[in-house]
């Protein structure tokens, strides 16, 4: 910033480094460059924005004048072998002629205040305006990212971001000058399900294949669902007149069969055939627990898009296999309202891991039971049709299963189980030597209430849209069970005398680094291992430095939130400009030192020996040969000329 600040105080009235990177310019130039990076030429970025903006303002007749007088350039297909061929074939497949506006050329006859199309519009000239702002914008981006760099002494990325529009390739993929480093602690907060090794389901629910494969996800869906007595699907059947009438169409027994008419389509006796009966619509009312489902199948049905297989099992169960279903009424729009809640939360959530309940050495003490996990994959892989065609989601299931755990083996089971199922089911290890702690006390040393975490739940939601489904569930579940989920908090370390979650003295605020908040599905027996499933993640950055919190006390204490921040002040230059020279000098006595006495001294004696050894104009002829430095060839006409003039000034 100081470097940019000198340079536009010393052209005075210039705009060459009038540099404004205020949020919204900031923000134009980055989504412009990060078009140029991702291919697009910046003329058809600017010409996208003009358009739209014209569109925005109902200005969409003047679209074609402008692309008439400023049509975006293509350059001409060259000949085989030219060096400009790649730069044609980006150009032509990334934008037609004339089909957008030419924003650069636009942009640069707006500067010019040279437009041939001109206009009295004021608002047609707010954004002509404003696309020669962005522009302007890119142009200060690119420049104070160059100066950022080169000061910073990286001299490769200062070029690459001074010539990235020069060379239309090589776009930076980050702008350093934008960032703003801070003294902040990172604290990791993460919302979870804690299941219990072998949780207690509500009753009416079905074991079927995925039950047994994930019995504590199916728990918590369960959990989430209530009964399955009191979950209905409602809705209309659509059974056509033939399935309707079966039996009756047909010939009586002992009766002849009909003839079928004539190939030749003659005509016959036989009376004309009735049209077709319409099909017949029947109402129907089903409990969830007569399915034969899951609460995890049923969630995944109920909330999916493709209802088939549910049609089909309930056009099995009211005898009318092949009908259409439509599904209705407000028992069906509840049950779908907390199925979509359970899929979504399901979509991006995790298995509960090590790293998640413990940190550093304590993480090591955690092990994930993944042999008992194998042997739940390995039944339900022997549930699958076409299992041994190792092509199929099915053949590549198995033959995971059959792998040794790693590292990367729960992650690579859940991608193909995600393409099995058609949908995200995490896999929970049960996690042996886990321990979460109690949860921390607020400020004031209370006791941590529901309440407590219900309110933290609920503020977070508000930015948070996974945490905001969460508790969207947790209130629909607490509803239908006429209670509410209970919520647990840990963070680590357990040191931490306050909840991080809740309000405290910023010189006193606790070290906590990892913060789980947890819904518990069931008593955790302690010594037994429990398993999870992780509904969100994220990292928050507490700000200011724990180095300094100790020195963040007395009457005059700085808050913890506080910036180490740096001012730059501009002044005149000196009218006069010292001499390219060093002034090295020795204390008279080196056990002394310096004093002030005897360094104005050596000034004083600097300048009197200056003045005595300074060279006037009459002096050059008479030291020709002491100053190789301004030796001119008397023989050579000029110097002749010169040494001459110069005996001549001395003489006179």
């Amino acid at each position: 910033a100081a470097v940019l600040r000198s340079g536009f105080s010393s052209h005075d009235g210039a705009e060459t480094l009038a540099v404004n990177l205020d949020s919204r310019r900031a923000r134009v130039a980055r989504w412009l460059l990060g078009g140029v990076r991702r291919g697009q030429e910046l003329g058809s970025l600017l010409g996208y924005r003009f358009e739209r903006a014209l569109h925005d303002a109902g200005k969409d007749a003047l679209i074609d004048d402008f692309r008439a007088s400023y049509p975006a350039q293509v350059a001409p297909e060259p000949q085989d072998g030219a060096e400009q061929r790649e730069l044609w074939k980006r150009s032509a497949e990334a934008i037609a002629a004339r089909n957008v506006v030419d924003g650069m050329a636009l942009a640069r006859d707006a500067a010019r205040a040279a437009a041939p199309f001109r206009t009295t519009d004021p608002a047609v000239a707010a954004v002509i305006d404003d696309v020669a702002d962005a522009l302007d914008a890119v142009g200060d981006l690119l420049l104070a990212e160059s100066v950022h760099q080169l000061v910073g002494g990286n001299p490769l990325r200062a070029g690459l971001a001074a010539d990235t529009l020069g060379r239309g390739e090589d776009v930076p993929d980050r702008f350093d000058v934008l960032r703003t480093p801070h003294r902040a602690r990172a604290l990791t907060h993460r919302v979870a399900a804690l299941l219990p090794p072998d949780p207690a389901r509500p009753a009416g629910w079905a074991t079927d294949a995925l039950a047994t494969l994930e019995p504590r996800v199916e728990a918590w869906a369960a959990d989430a669902l209530g009964p399955a007595a009191g979950r209905r699907l409602t809705g209309v059947l659509t059974i056509p007149a033939a399935s309707a009438d079966a039996g009756a169409a047909g010939p009586e027994a002992g009766e002849p069969p009909v003839d079928e008419p004539p190939i030749d389509g003659a005509p016959t006796d036989e009376p004309p055939a009735a049209s077709e009966p319409a099909p017949v619509e029947r109402p129907f009312e089903l409990g969830a627990d007569e399915l034969g489902f899951g609460a995890l199948t049923t969630a995944l049905l109920v909330s999916g898009a493709d209802h088939s297989r549910l049609d089909r099992r309930v056009g099995e169960l009211e005898g009318a296999p092949g009908a259409s279903v439509r599904y209705d009424g407000p028992a069906w729009r509840e049950l779908r309202g907390v199925a979509a809640r359970v899929r979504s939360l399901l979509a991006s959530a995790q298995p509960l891991l090590p790293a998640h309940v413990a940190s550093g050495e304590g993480a090591e003490q955690v092990v994930a039971d993944l042999g008992e996990l194998r042997g739940r994959l390995t039944r339900f892989v022997a549930t699958l049709p076409r299992r041994g065609d190792p092509d199929t989601p099915a053949g590549r299931l198995r033959k995971l299963a059959r792998q040794a755990p790693d590292e990367g083996w729960l992650s690579g089971v859940m991608t193909a189980l995600a393409e099995v199922l058609g949908a995200n089911v995490p896999l929970t290890p049960l996690l042996a030597g886990a321990r979460l702690g109690p949860p921390p006390p607020r400020e004031g040393g209370a006791k941590l209430r529901d309440s407590d975490l219900a309110d933290w739940v609920r503020r977070v939601g508000a930015v948070r849209p996974s945490v905001r489904t969460w508790h969207e569930l947790l209130l629909l579940t607490g509803a239908s069970a006429g209670r509410a989920c209970p919520l647990t908090a840990s963070q680590a370390p357990r040191a931490s005398n306050l909840w991080i979650g809740g309000t405290f003295d910023p010189t006193r605020r606790p070290a906590a680094r990892q913060h789980l908040v947890g819904h518990v599905l069931g008593p955790l027996p302690a010594g037994r291992p429990l398993a999870g499933i992780v509904l969100d993640e994220w990292v928050e950055l507490l700000p200011g430095s724990d180095a300094l919190a100790e020195t963040k006390r007395g009457r005059d204490a700085v808050p913890a939130e506080s910036e180490l921040t740096g001012l730059s002040f501009h002044f005149d230059r000196p009218d006069a400009k010292a001499p390219q020279a060093i002034l090295l000098a020795v204390p008279p006595s080196p056990e002394r030192g310096w004093t002030e006495d005897g360094l104005a001294l050596v000034v004083r004696d600097t300048l009197e020996l200056a003045k005595l050894r300074a060279v006037d104009l009459g002096d050059l002829p008479l030291l020709d040969d002491v100053l190789p430095a301004i030796r001119l060839n008397k023989q050579a006409p000029l110097g002749g000329l010169a040494d001459d003039h110069w005996v001549e000034l001395a003489e006179g």
